[in-house]
């Protein structure tokens, strides 16, 4: 089975396209420009790309060990525009559909799509969320730990999210506080995460 990440449409009540509105679909998250990825180590990558004008190539190098995968310079390349582009910002449409599998992981993969773009969630969607738990195990809980806290103690709750738990409003939280961004997840919940 398979969930679709779909684009807003926009259509004011006489037809025209202004007003957004949104598709049914089970996960949809709108990313910044501002993506601070300190304790991934893109930070530093980009801070080095800017600074030395180090290559995409080079910089791919550096980042695969730290996601735990290979990276290619192609999708620094993009990570880098999208990061750049002044239009993708808190409001931006996605330009894309991604496609992410319905298997229980389907919301860290599309929170991975929309970083590296539709695809690209293969082998990186389990290092974000060991990435997520470990920063909700170790995290000072802020007052959004309180309103997105689980039913259940802490470490049943991470226990259960290193494997094949769904993603909750908890994580989704943790992910905008840890990669300093901010995001909406999709109808019904249309909660903005702020990081």
């Amino acid at each position: 089975m398979l969930s679709q990440v779909r684009p807003w449409i926009h259509r004011a009540r006489d037809g025209s396209k202004t007003e957004p509105e949104f598709q049914a679909s089970p996960v949809f998250l709108t990313m910044p420009a501002r993506i601070d990825w300190e304790n991934a180590g893109v930070k530093k990558i980009i801070n080095e790309d800017r600074s030395k004008k180090l290559s995409h190539r080079d910089a791919a190098q550096l980042l695969s060990p730290i996601v735990g995968y290979h990276v290619s310079h192609a999708t620094i390349g993009k990570f880098l525009r999208r990061k750049n582009n002044n239009r993708f910002g808190v409001h931006a449409n996605p330009s894309v559909v991604g496609r992410a599998r319905g298997d229980g992981h389907c919301g860290f993969r599309s929170f991975a799509q929309c970083i590296f773009g539709p695809g690209n969630d293969e082998h990186i969607y389990l290092a974000l969320r060991k990435h997520i738990c470990d920063y909700l195990l170790k995290a000072p809980y802020p007052i959004w730990y309180e309103i997105f806290k689980p039913r259940i103690s802490m470490i049943m709750h991470l226990e259960k999210m290193r494997t094949n738990a769904w993603m909750t409003s908890l994580e989704l939280q943790a992910a905008a506080t840890l990669l300093d961004i901010t995001f909406r997840s999709s109808p019904p919940t249309s909660v903005a995460h702020v990081g």
